[in-house]
């Protein structure tokens, strides 16, 4: 039983390397850094993720990008020409001062550069919008995907009490790898 649970553990690893490899075309045997890992995790969470089909205004799955990091630029990269669940990936670049077209972000990805600003950015998102940033402890700090570093890897690590659980999905394998916090 224990090594049966093991090989999953593997299984579901060697699927994510090579999600994440093939994500960012990395070329064959390539070791991803962190900041290639996270980016990776970001675009291949957005499959199991369901929003609200009244979020939906046409066929476009709209991410916004708020300042400046590698995270932020590898998956403004990596989402150029991508369809998720038969949307296609629309990226927007974000200003902090402006919030008025954040409304239109199904996920808003807040970059590093933006820390100083976290608190007051995680005030300005709606409800209808998941927020998610390279940020140390950005789940403990009020956001809804953050990823943390554990040995060689990352993990993806989710706030459940920021998931409107009667209008979003989370596929339950995202969950079952992902550390879990509740504020």
């Amino acid at each position: 039983m224990q090594s049966m649970k093991r090989m999953n553990c593997w299984i579901r690893i060697a699927g994510v390397v090579l999600a994440a490899s093939l994500l960012l075309s990395s070329p064959a045997g390539a070791r991803l850094n962190q900041d290639e890992l996270r980016a990776a995790y970001m675009l291949r969470l957005l499959r199991y993720i369901t929003w609200p089909s009244e979020t939906f205004t046409n066929n476009q799955l709209v991410i916004g990008i708020l300042g400046q990091s590698p995270v932020s630029d590898l998956i403004d990269e990596g989402s150029a020409g991508r369809v998720v669940n038969g949307r296609n990936i629309v990226i927007h670049r974000l200003s902090s001062v402006d919030s008025s077209n954040w409304n239109d972000c199904h996920l808003i990805f807040v970059a590093k550069s933006e820390d100083e600003h976290l608190d007051e950015i995680l005030q300005q998102v709606d409800r209808w919008t998941l927020t998610a940033s390279d940020l140390p402890d950005f789940p403990q700090r009020g956001g809804t995907i953050g990823f943390k570093k554990v040995g060689i890897t990352t993990k993806p690590e989710i706030n459940m009490t920021l998931i409107d659980w009667d209008n979003f999905k989370i596929n339950s394998k995202v969950l079952s790898m992902a550390t879990l916090v509740e504020e």
